[in-house]
């Protein structure tokens, strides 16, 4: 068999699966088992204040931010505002989950939030808010 057609059926037969693996690690919906979380930038309140945390988001793909840990705050509200706020909605929009949070006591605080489907099990992705109220007796 010639070496030229030998080399082009191993190409056809090699070059789908490398784009397929490659399409595969850059998919960020395939769990790889590992939870990564980048460290938070502290948000700054003063005792009794509400701190406001804005997650954006598509509630249309089933997909919501969810608080999983308040580490102590007290929720005050949370809400799904859609981007589009017109007169007939629009299939599909996404929007800002926005999460308040009073801040009663000083401290330093984790927040975090999964972004998951109601009836999965994992997130497919997770984010962590640093909260520091500072102590004013000081």
């Amino acid at each position: 068999m010639d070496s030229r057609i030998i080399i082009l059926i191993v190409a056809i037969a090699v070059v789908p699966l490398a784009v397929y693996g490659a399409a595969m690690t850059l998919d960020p919906s395939v769990d790889d088992g590992e939870t990564h979380y980048d460290v938070p930038t502290p948000r700054y309140t003063e005792p009794g204040e509400v701190i406001e945390i804005s997650l954006k988001g598509n509630i249309t793909t089933g997909y919501d931010w969810v608080l999983a840990d308040s580490d102590g705050l007290t929720l005050v509200s949370d809400e799904y505002i859609p981007d589009y706020t017109g007169e007939i909605p629009l299939c599909g929009s996404g929007g800002s989950h926005v999460f308040r949070f009073s801040c009663d006591s000083p401290g330093s605080y984790t927040l975090r939030f999964d972004y998951l489907r109601p009836w999965e099990d994992a997130p497919i992705d997770s984010e962590i808010v640093s909260v520091l109220v500072p102590d004013d007796s000081h």
